[in-house]
């Protein structure tokens, strides 16, 4: 992407790596590790294992919702994943890119659970909500929007599940609780 974007202010890197790379530089070193393409493609792990510091974008969002629709992740899986693979690592802190300061173990492991929650839920309005169900009987011959009805019946009851447990543990629930759910059902459906 960065040779057919040809932009002089993001020049091609002169070193490149698969998985792993380990960066040393006088007495220190980073570890910088590849995971597979969750936020996007290309979303590079960096850590620091003589400060105990990671350094993981757009995944974590230390005592905020993410942003919207799993940080506009590419692959909503493969996201997930990377959210687990953050555990393993030996950390105390957290830089996420993004909010209002650093993250620790425990937003890794709040984001975490408040994502099972989520698919749990998504997964449950999916098999309990029924298409057709409170659609217009004009619209009834419309594909589209009886399953407009259907996806944004499935998110509500997705919100209405989630809001009791999380509406007052994550700043920002308010604003993008609907976009998860919404990207959490459609990734129940097509991935």
């Amino acid at each position: 992407m960065l040779a057919r974007d040809n932009d002089p202010n993001r020049p091609l890197p002169t070193v490149t790596f698969g998985d792993t790379y380990t960066l040393k530089v006088g007495s220190e070193t980073l570890e910088l590790s590849y995971h597979g393409n969750g936020h996007e493609p290309g979303n590079v792990f960096i850590y620091a294992p003589a400060q105990k510091t990671l350094m993981v974008v757009d995944v974590i969002f230390p005592g905020w919702m993410m942003w919207r629709r799993f940080a506009l992740a590419q692959d909503v899986p493969g996201f997930f994943d990377q959210v687990e693979k953050i555990k393993t690592f030996d950390f105390d802190t957290l830089v996420a890119g993004h909010v209002t300061r650093t993250g620790t173990r425990a937003d890794v492991e709040l984001q975490s659970e408040f994502m099972k929650d989520l698919k749990a839920a998504a997964g449950a309005a999916l098999k309990s909500t029924q298409v057709g169900v409170g659609v217009d009987p004009y619209d009834m011959g419309n594909p589209w929007a009886v399953f407009g009805n259907y996806i944004d019946r499935v998110v509500i009851q997705c919100v209405n599940d989630l809001t009791p447990k999380w509406s007052a543990k994550l700043a920002g629930f308010d604003v993008f609780i609907w976009d998860q759910c919404s990207a959490m059902e459609q990734s129940l459906r097509v991935d």
